[in-house]
């Protein structure tokens, strides 16, 4: 998020001067944003989606084609605006997205339902129009994959408003395009407020650049709610994501359930309170399915394994269980050990059962192999199987999980983290490699491994934690401070071999991250990254800042920015399924 130390408003568009702020400006700022933004909707009663009918059209991510024209339409009757589908189409999750997006579009504490008569104004002709026909080829709410196909046209004319695709989830992608095209003004007869559309007619058909545009988020480090990244999966199906990457376990915590390690779950966890059941992790699930987005789930191995070491029954297969780098605890598998590997198979068994998504990500990376090196039954090990050295040790590892993980699910895709220490690893050719070096040293990896499909999540354009120090109170490793224009200016395009990308992560990681704060480290400045990873074309910096900041607000009329405690006269307020600040009582 873009901390802004001067807040500006215009009424025709929105302007912010920001500068990048420490953690505690953060909150500072957070509450300064809640309490302007409160009492802007409390004292004029109208959102702020006011638009300059000479700009461009405030669509985040621009379309990949877009032509308009000059007719302005208006809603003719917001509470009675009607979304037409063939009915054996209307799924309940079809209907459930109607109603959200009604809400959304429609807000109940500033819809007139006054209808609007026929006028004309300077600039072209103003007609109403009272729904929308949605016309959806395969409208089953199925489990997204990375072929999904996420197109979708939309025509907007005086003749009527037609939205097509060809799956529910392109159906998602077009009528968030739509809610974004509605916008609000005063009333020109009368009081209230009046829904209009301009610059009909327009005509979009869209597509996105790359199939695999995400966040990995991660929870182990510290804990994050069930209904917290349910939130954060609305929000990323408002940004027109397609992945949320789930970074379950690391040398922290190991707060999901397994039957198989009920000690794990109850030892390996915060608290009581601080942990995902199967249900929680079905729920969380079932609501990507439902907003669109395939749900990646990592569990770490063979490094930041230590919070595996807090079951008694497999304390055995971690070195290191007890060491700590500068007070932080650490544990790595040992890979010498073949009960590591029935262990190993017994997890992923249960976790192939509850996700199904076509990738699994197994990590590999940072292992520190001082920790092998003090095991001497390691070490005896690697001189009778002749192991030269740990990377080779390493190499036994990823190759014997392998065997286990294919044995249980042939058709899993399995991606890895990649770095300084396992880039020299050899790979299968259908693994998939996710970097998080920089920019400028992915084209050597490259050459190290042509054949392989690669997620981006370059760490000086797309590390979200970076810039606001570490543990120890120095600056982080990873500095500065990613803003969102230099996440946009990640071009994927221009890098070697752009046609084995699948696509690019923004990476949380959670050592100094609580879910307090997260949406002020994510929104409104991960959008960007939707943006450079949709649209073909990039836009300028003015044109990406204006229409930035009006999805911003979009956000904030959605509670995405807020907690219910930003501030202490503040509530976000449930809506059936949309989410208002308003003062309390």
């Amino acid at each position: 998020m873009c901390i802004r130390d001067r807040y500006q408003r215009r009424v025709h568009g929105t302007h912010y001067s920001c500068k990048i702020s420490n953690f505690m400006k953060e909150r500072m700022a957070q509450l300064i944003l809640a309490l302007t933004f409160a009492a802007v909707v409390m004292s004029a009663k109208i959102p702020l989606r006011i638009f300059d009918e000479k700009a461009e059209l405030l669509l985040f991510p621009q379309p990949t084609s877009l032509r308009r024209g000059n007719v302005t339409l208006v809603i003719q009757d917001p509470c009675k605006f009607a979304f037409n589908i063939d009915e054996k189409k209307r799924t309940p999750e079809v209907a459930e997205i109607f109603d959200l997006y009604r809400k959304i579009i429609f807000p109940e504490d500033v819809a007139s339902c006054a209808k609007s008569k026929r006028i004309r104004v300077a600039g072209g002709e103003v007609v109403t129009v009272s729904s929308i026909s949605v016309d959806i080829e395969d409208a089953e709410a199925k489990f997204p994959t990375l072929s999904t196909d996420e197109s979708y046209t939309l025509d907007l004319e005086t003749s009527g408003l037609q939205l097509r695709a060809k799956t529910y989830v392109g159906f998602l992608r077009g009528i968030e395009t739509f809610a974004q095209l509605v916008y609000r003004r005063k009333a020109k007869s009368g009081s209230g407020v009046e829904f209009y559309i301009p610059q009909t007619p327009i005509m979009i058909a869209d597509a996105p650049v790359f199939a695999h545009r995400g966040l990995m988020l991660d929870t182990s480090r510290h804990f994050f709610s069930k209904e917290t990244l349910k939130k954060l999966l609305d929000g990323l199906m408002f940004s027109k994501f397609s992945v949320f990457h789930w970074h379950l376990t690391d040398d922290d915590s190991y707060p999901m359930q397994l039957d198989a390690f009920p000690t794990l779950f109850e030892k390996a966890v915060f608290s009581p309170a601080e942990r995902y059941t199967k249900a929680d992790m079905k729920e969380i699930l079932d609501h990507g399915r439902k907003r669109g987005l395939r749900i990646i789930p990592e569990i770490e191995s063979p490094g930041h394994a230590r919070s595996w070491s807090l079951d008694p029954s497999i304390y055995d297969i971690v070195t290191c269980p007890n060491g700590s780098s500068k007070g932080i605890p650490h544990g790595y598998l040992d890979p010498t050990m073949n009960r590591t590997y029935e262990v190993v198979g017994t997890m992923f068994k249960e976790l192939f059962d509850m996700f199904p998504d076509e990738f699994v990500h197994v990590a590999g990376d940072e292992v520190e192999f001082d920790c092998w090196k003090k095991r001497q039954s390691i070490v005896d090990w690697m001189a009778e199987h002749n192991v030269s050295d740990f990377v080779a040790l390493s190499q036994i590892y990823q190759d014997k999980q392998r065997e286990v993980l294919k044995s249980l699910d042939a058709k899993r895709t399995l991606t890895y983290w990649i770095e300084e220490r396992t880039d020299n690893m050899t790979y299968k050719d259908d693994d998939v490699l996710q970097t998080w070096g920089t920019v400028g040293n992915y084209s050597t990896l490259v050459e190290r491994h042509p054949r392989n499909k690669w997620i981006i999540s370059a760490n000086d354009h797309l590390y979200l934690d970076c810039g606001t120090g570490n543990y120890f109170g120095g600056n982080s490793w990873c500095e500065p401070y990613k803003t969102w224009w230099q996440i946009y200016n990640l071009n994927l395009t221009s890098l070697v071999n752009p046609e084995n990308i699948l696509g690019a992560e923004a990476a949380l990681w959670s050592e100094l991250v609580t879910e307090d704060v997260l949406d002020a480290k994510l929104w409104p400045r991960l959008v960007a990254l939707s943006e450079a990873t949709w649209t073909p074309e990039f836009a300028s910096k003015t044109s990406v800042a204006r229409r930035l900041n009006a999805f911003g607000e979009r956000l904030r009329e959605s509670c995405l920015l807020y907690t219910s405690d930003a501030a202490d006269d503040l509530l976000c307020v449930d809506l059936g399924g949309r989410r208002i600040i308003k003062k309390k009582k």
